[in-house]
């Protein structure tokens, strides 16, 4: 599994230097923005790179409270579903964002035995690290079925070949026993968070900026 030319290996993160600032606070009105917009905003992607060959490539979209949001405004419009049903779902996602911070993440490896984000034993180490020093290991991964329409619908970067997974990160006290501080590790304030995939074949990052 190791690979050797370590120092060949490169990381190619996209949409970093010219994507939009983007803040953690709520939206100042329900549907006050496109599922487009929004999915654009908080989805990043990387790839992984040993002499020009593609290892892997990762998206991750974050349900940050404005995703949500447009999350909800985009199942709404596709499926104009009942009260009940909408007002189930939406209390699910966020009750999820209470308990901690949560990516969807699409995964393709070169090698599909690296592809193992979910297995106990798996290769990779996932965290979530902000720009005031704070850094969290990923408290559950479950793995999402391809044959999934719905979350293909939502994340189009979720085609064959890939895998899907739902990366989450407690938000509770404990956050802060790594880096000093207590509280959700994602707060307005920071300059930066990004989710960290690490293993033996390599390491892929990928940032947000926030601002106003």
């Amino acid at each position: 599994m190791r690979i050797n030319g370590i120092a060949a290996l490169m990381v190619l993160v996209l949409a970093l230097s010219c994507s939009p600032a983007i803040t953690l606070a709520p939206p100042a009105e329900s549907g006050g923005t496109s599922y487009d917009d929004e999915y654009q905003a908080w989805t990043r992607t990387a790839r992984l790179y040993e002499n020009f060959e593609t290892l892997m490539v990762i998206h991750a979209t974050i349900f940050s409270p404005r995703f949500v949001d447009a999350y909800l405004g985009e199942y709404r419009r596709v499926y104009d579903p009942t009260p009940v049903e909408y007002e189930a779902l939406a209390g699910r996602l966020r009750r999820r964002s209470a308990s901690g911070d949560c990516f969807f993440v699409a995964a393709f490896a070169g090698n599909r035995d690296w592809n193992d984000l979910s297995l106990s034993n798996s290769m990779w180490r996932i965290y979530l690290s902000t720009s005031d020093g704070r850094k969290l290991k990923s408290t559950s991964v479950g793995e999402i079925k391809s044959e999934d329409s719905v979350y293909q619908h939502f994340f189009p970067y979720f085609e064959r070949f890939y895998e899907g997974y739902l990366v989450c990160f407690s938000c509770s006290a404990k956050a802060g026993e790594e880096g000093g501080a207590t509280g959700p590790i994602l707060h307005e304030g920071l300059d930066w968070f990004e989710i960290q995939f690490r293993s033996p074949v390599g390491a892929v990052d990928l940032r947000w900026k926030l601002g106003d």
